[in-house]
């Protein structure tokens, strides 16, 4: 019986004896069970620094590959880019970006295809950053989505449609923008102060920009479009001395975006009574028009005052 026990013992120690490397080794894997290479990719990931945005581009974004630590990215306006970010042009398109947070503006052609954006160009980490990226956001959530009119037939000028406050506009010498969607051409445009008629005009287009007109503080305002078929629609707002307060980071924010993200930050406010100067606002950066466009589309409307502006005869 001892020389069982023992023989049976002698095995077990020699085993724990030889194996408590191993057993170190496995101990030591289960505490580490991802690796040091997918740490790395993670850790790189998470403190991977932002550079700047796509401000333009030429054709559609087919024409580009983006590459970010070796996986292809949606090219799209006012993408956010990475440090280490990878820019590959085909055909003779070009992209112009805007990096450092905007303060270096950098044209990608085929001629320094595939670009990379290295280090120098990281933006500088605080609360100005922090506002433009939001903005960005919010600007990219206007413009992702398309509004979808279910009956084109129907006469309406979406950006004059949308809340039952009045909209606002600031009082002055000033061009005003208008575009509409529905009915059958050619279109009549009105714009009135009470009975007098400031514009008149006849289009087969359905969008116009109407001559200079003095806007009076306090004074309430109408534009009336009406179709071949008789059918009419009109919006008003309110002319005012002076827009919103701005927020003091618009003051620093790079010339090239500061129009877009000012009128961004505008259709947020007081429930959309400041749309229409917002849209006004818009120049003519792709940026700008993709934002003016999405508005003409109805997107950013906080309220309908419902079928009772639309008259058909």
């Amino acid at each position: 019986m001892n020389f069982i026990k023992t023989a049976a013992l002698v095995p077990l120690g020699v085993a724990l004896s030889v194996s408590g490397l191993q057993a170190n080794e496995i101990s030591s894997q289960q505490l580490d069970p991802l690796g040091d290479s997918v740490k790395q990719a993670l850790a790189i990931k998470k403190t991977l620094p932002d550079a700047g945005w796509i401000n333009a581009f030429e054709g559609t974004p087919d024409s580009y590959t983006l590459t970010r630590e070796g996986e292809t990215v949606p090219v799209a306006l006012l993408k956010v880019l990475k440090v280490g970010d990878e820019i590959a042009v085909t055909d003779h398109h070009a992209m112009t970006l805007s990096l450092r947070g905007g303060l270096q503006l950098v044209k990608v052609t085929s001629a320094n295809s595939p670009f990379k954006v290295d280090k120098t160009s990281q933006v500088s980490k605080g609360a100005l950053w922090t506002w433009i990226e939001a903005h960005i956001s919010k600007w990219r959530e206007l413009t992702q989505s398309v509004a979808t009119d279910d009956s084109a037939d129907t006469l309406t000028i979406p950006v004059l449609d949308n809340v039952k406050v009045p909209l606002t506009l600031v009082a002055g010498k000033r061009s005003l923008s208008v575009q509409w969607s529905g009915g059958t051409a050619p279109y009549k445009v009105l714009v009135k102060r009470r009975r007098k008629i400031l514009e008149s005009l006849t289009t087969k287009e359905t969008a116009i920009d109407t001559k200079v007109i003095k806007f009076k503080r306090g004074k309430s305002y109408r534009v009336v479009v009406e179709d071949a078929q008789g059918q009419r629609f009109w919006g008003g707002f309110k002319a005012v001395s002076k827009a919103p307060s701005y927020p003091k980071e618009l003051q620093d924010v790079p010339d090239d975006i500061r129009p877009v993200l000012q009128a961004t930050w505008l259709i947020f406010e007081a429930n959309g009574k400041w749309i229409f100067e917002a849209y006004q606002q818009l120049g003519t950066s792709q940026p700008a028009q993709r934002l003016k466009t999405a508005l003409a589309q109805g997107i950013g409307k906080r309220d309908h005052r419902g079928p009772s502006a639309r008259v058909k005869k």
